[in-house]
């Protein structure tokens, strides 16, 4: 006989006795079915909006003020689509900004995947992206430790590094970064790969 079925799932019976404890139905998470992601990303876009209300500086951009604030922007060419962020310097340089939202993030995903290929595809076109003065972001709602202390201090490295021999030579030297910083860096390398303009 089939087990019972409250709410999607079976119902399990003891093991001993057979009988199906008294459970209440099962229900899905609000969070699942209330669209948690959309809620997130319009929570980061009206944060962005507030900057483009009061000219601040924006994230990242931190030598800007906020011009334009963009959103869904595979219209305009660009794969990395969430959000954009456009700023001026004082000089009057124009810098971008363009970032994933996130409700939850986890390297090795699909989800992951997707935005590197997205981000390295961008990086590449010069009529978007420029690599000297523009940057991309990844903004999480749900910071796991791996990734805010593995991924993140894997980022930092970066940034820290005058340039890619740099990096690689902080990537060799034992002990600075954790082995799981140094296998996710070696992830993202092969997803670059398999993407391609390498």
């Amino acid at each position: 006989a089939l087990p019972a079925v409250r709410g999607a799932m079976p119902v399990p019976t003891d093991p001993v006795t057979g009988e199906t404890p008294q459970t209440a139905d099962l229900v899905s998470s609000p969070a699942s079915t209330g669209g948690a992601g959309n809620v997130f990303e319009q929570a980061v876009g009206a944060y962005l909006l507030s900057q483009l209300l009061v000219g601040a500086t924006p994230p990242v951009l931190i030598d800007c003020t906020v011009l334009e604030v963009a959103f869904q922007n595979e219209y305009r060419g660009w794969k990395t689509d969430d959000f954009l962020v456009v700023g001026q310097t004082t000089s009057g340089a124009t810098r971008r900004l363009a970032g994933q939202a996130k409700r939850s993030f986890t390297v090795s995903s699909i989800d992951f995947k997707n935005s590197i290929i997205d981000f390295w595809s961008d990086f590449h076109n010069p009529a978007i992206f420029s690599p000297e003065h523009d940057r991309f972001a990844f903004v999480v709602q749900l910071g796991t430790n791996t990734l805010i202390r593995h991924f993140g201090s894997l980022l930092d490295c970066a940034r820290a590094s005058s340039d890619a021999q740099d990096f690689e030579k902080r990537l060799a030297t034992p002990g600075l970064l954790s082995s799981t910083a140094i296998r996710y860096c070696d992830e993202v390398v092969t997803i670059v790969k398999e993407a391609g303009n390498t």
